[in-house]
């Protein structure tokens, strides 16, 4: 059983991008900063500086939580009447709860498994993890205005440092990525809010949808498959029940 993001093995895709932040922030410091006056050096680096700390805070208050269903954590029983028997782990537990095979253990308020920080999103460390999306977003948009100031002296650097040009414009094009790939995600969680359903309710739902056309009657089709296969929807991490949160 997995207790947290940090616990090994490491995701290669958290690894990359441990390895992603190091360059990008390397490259703001010892190759942005040299670029820019020293004027600027202020309103440049400090609020840069601030966005990268809130980052890293969010990203070890993530992966540090433990989100497992409480029963799991405690030998005394806190479960309500809202309660099952997980079919995989055969523990009870709370009805928002799912089994993630990647972590071994039932998830409180599931959301969805996220490679990136090695742990899964539930009600304990959704907060955070909405809130990193939100940093993550402002540090990349500083380091591609940054990016893009210092491309402003173009003329300048192809004469002196080509190399270094073409370092900045292969930088510039995987931040600019980057950026449209986490704001992306951003306004999908910020939707998935709206409408109160979860990550892997989506999912779901979108496969019902799918196979919809083959089962009969597209809506009371999908409805009747979620009756008899027992998949109760999660609903939205910020949805669980008051039950849950006096056992949180």
């Amino acid at each position: 059983m997995k207790k947290n993001g940090f616990s090994r093995p490491f995701d290669k895709y958290q690894i990359l991008t441990w390895i992603l932040f190091t360059i990008l922030a390397s490259s703001f410091y010892f190759v942005y900063i040299p670029l820019t006056p020293s004027q600027l050096f202020p309103i440049i680096s400090i609020p840069y500086t601030l966005s990268s700390c809130l980052v890293c805070y969010f990203t070890f208050r993530v992966c540090s939580c433990n989100p497992a269903d409480p029963s799991l954590l405690s030998d005394t029983k806190t479960l309500t009447k809202s309660s099952k028997t997980c079919t995989v782990c055969k523990s009870d537990v709370f009805l928002s709860s799912k089994h993630c095979g990647s972590c071994d253990k039932c998830i409180s308020g599931f959301d969805h498994h996220c490679r990136a920080l090695n742990t899964c999103i539930g009600f304990k460390n959704y907060l955070n993890f909405f809130r990193l999306l939100k940093c993550v977003e402002i540090w990349l948009l500083l380091q591609l205005v940054t990016e893009l100031y210092c491309l402003t002296k173009i003329s300048e650097l192809f004469q002196a440092k080509c190399g270094l040009l073409i370092f900045l414009l292969i930088e510039g094009i995987l931040i600019l990525v980057l950026l449209l790939a986490n704001g992306g995600l951003l306004i999908f969680h910020c939707w998935l809010k709206k409408n109160s359903i979860s990550t892997y309710d989506f999912v779901v739902k979108k496969y019902y949808r799918s196979v919809a056309p083959s089962m009969g009657d597209g809506k009371k089709s999908e409805e009747r498959y979620i009756i008899k296969s027992s998949n109760t929807p999660i609903g939205h991490p910020y949805s669980v029940s008051q039950d849950q949160l006096t056992n949180l």
